[in-house]
């Protein structure tokens, strides 16, 4: 048993209430760079940074109401002063009477899973920044061809040519919106469809609903996320069935109400 603890790449080190080191193996002299001469009859604190707020105390404490700690994820400081993140593994040690005289703990080496996880983490955000100002960027292009079309629209006087011109303002305007909702959301993959769905119905509404043809237009959302290869589709779809609805639903002055519901079936088809 002693040479399987000598050689175990983790350290394993031993320990008493007070916190003073009883035993110290190879693994450990090669993690924090002291030896078992320096380590034995010292205590235990010389590893904890200043700034762990009475860590060590902490896990006493829990190992005297019986419990186990594993896979603990903190900091210890290396001889040369340098901060080393490992997980702990710390279990009481007992007398023949069952009292608890000590501590056993396993550290495993993980700062260079630390710094892979930051840096992923780091490389995430940026990809995420990247992401957003793309959708942004997409957005404002958008938004300046419909400028674009609404500009040039203003010098054609044939009504049936300008008209297609605000029909395209409209497409366009559909997906620059979908943009704009990732851009503002928290995921930058995904739409929250049904507020999609009421901004889109809003915008047609002011450019078509004229005359208070329109009394309302009832909008029954489920709150369903689509990707953005779906929504852009669905966002086109709907903004011909609502702009002919809006155009073409009441004629000769007649009033009356558009109806949208948005479920999602038990197949995952919305």
């Amino acid at each position: 048993l002693a040479a399987i603890v000598e050689s175990s790449y983790d350290a394993i080190i031993s320990k008493d209430l007070n916190g003073t080191v009883t035993s110290w193996n190879r693994g450990a002299e090669k993690l924090f760079g002291y030896t078992a001469q320096e380590m034995k009859g010292a205590s235990i604190a010389s590893l904890i940074p200043k700034d762990a707020g009475g860590e060590e105390t902490r896990i006493l404490e829990r190992l005297a109401k019986g419990e186990r700690i594993e896979h603990y994820e903190t900091t210890r400081l290396h001889k040369k002063g340098e901060m080393i993140s490992v997980a702990l593994t710390v279990s009481p040690i007992k007398d023949s009477a069952g009292k608890m005289i000590g501590a056993s703990e396993i550290a495993h080496d993980i700062t260079s899973w630390k710094l892979a996880e930051a840096a992923a983490k780091e490389s995430l955000r940026e990809k995420e920044t990247l992401l957003k100002e793309i959708h942004h960027r997409v957005k404002n292009n958008m938004q300046l061809i419909s400028s674009l079309l609404n500009l040039q629209g203003d010098h054609i006087e044939d009504c049936s040519i300008r008209a297609v011109f605000r029909e395209a303002q409209q497409r366009i305007r559909s997906m620059a919106l979908i943009h704009e909702r990732l851009y503002r959301s928290s995921s930058l993959a995904q739409i929250e469809f049904a507020d999609y769905l009421g901004n889109l119905v809003d915008m047609l509404t002011a450019a078509y609903a004229v005359n208070n043809q329109l009394e309302k237009v009832q909008v029954e959302a489920a709150p369903i996320v689509l990707n953005v290869e779906s929504a852009v589709p669905l966002g086109l779809l709907l903004n011909e069935l609502v702009t002919n609805s809006l155009k073409h639903g009441f004629p000769d002055g007649r009033s009356g109400t558009i109806q949208i519901t948005l479920t999602c079936r038990q197949n995952n088809q919305v």
